[in-house]
């Protein structure tokens, strides 16, 4: 078996595991319950570390099936498209996936996208997110990729 095939298998393998992760109660998986501040448990830190990792590996495949919907949908994206982790901090922490478009060099760049969430009113009418490209995994270093734009994402609440 080359090593083509195995990478796809591999890719399957986890993109499965990211489907049924999808479906299955936070309590159903019965990691330790260590709190480490508000919205801050060993179980969430464990599952976003993982979604990133996911996303990683299986991001070629979510880029093609975004972008084979988008045509089937007549609305191509004539860019660089790339498939990255998201992180979304705010009101909880959120981990999933988006694609992005842009310059292929600029694409290149990116490692992550970053939302910052916002709500006012208590949230019951105006909710804001900063959706910030950035070429750092870490979010305490963000370093801002221009020319790059959000075309699609797929949220993962934690």
């Amino acid at each position: 078996m080359n090593s083509n095939n195995r990478l796809n298998r591999l890719s399957g393998v986890f993109l499965i595991i990211f489907v049924l992760l999808t479906f299955i109660p936070a309590d159903a998986l019965k990691l330790p319950k260590i709190d480490l501040g508000k919205n801050k448990t060993l179980e969430n830190l464990l599952k976003g570390a993982g979604i990133v990792i996911l996303i990683r590996q299986i991001g070629g495949q979510l880029n093609d099936f975004i972008n084979t919907l988008l045509v089937n949908r007549g609305a191509a994206i004539s860019d660089a498209t790339k498939v990255v982790p998201i992180l979304t901090l705010g009101q909880g922490v959120e981990a999933g996936a988006c694609q992005i478009s842009g310059p292929p060099e600029e694409v290149n760049k990116v490692q992550v996208v970053l939302a910052l969430a916002a709500t006012f009113d208590k949230g019951r009418r105006l909710n804001m997110q900063a959706l910030i490209p950035s070429a750092s995994l870490n979010p305490a270093k963000l370093d801002r990729v221009q020319k790059v734009g959000i075309s699609a994402i797929i949220d993962y609440h934690l």
